[in-house]
């Protein structure tokens, strides 16, 4: 009998409820800490707990392009609002989406 394997790396964007500035600096590193937790402690199951997420696969060849990104996410924020970034992420992937449908 053959071996089957795999890996799947999926990078989960999500938002505050109506894109709301409610997550202090503080409140933000505890939950990273205790999503952070919970992803290891299933080995990286994400658990999805409101409407309104978009997840794609990750090569293992571009993960530290992605983690970069995520990491500086606040900077580039700055200069592109979440509408626009997930525009251009569903792009990238090639994922069709119908406007009406996508935003609080």
């Amino acid at each position: 009998m053959s071996q089957s394997l795999v890996k799947n790396l999926i990078h989960l964007v999500f938002s505050t409820k109506r894109r709301q500035l409610w997550l202090p600096a503080d409140v933000r590193e505890v939950l990273f800490a205790y999503l952070a937790g919970i992803f290891g402690q299933w080995e990286s199951p994400a658990l999805v707990w409101q409407n309104g997420y978009a997840a794609f696969s990750v090569s293992e060849s571009n993960v530290r392009n992605v983690r970069r990104y995520i990491e500086n996410q606040r900077e580039h924020h700055r200069t592109m609002v979440f509408q626009d970034e997930r525009r251009a992420l569903l792009g990238r992937h090639g994922v069709e989406f119908d406007e009406r449908y996508v935003w609080d």
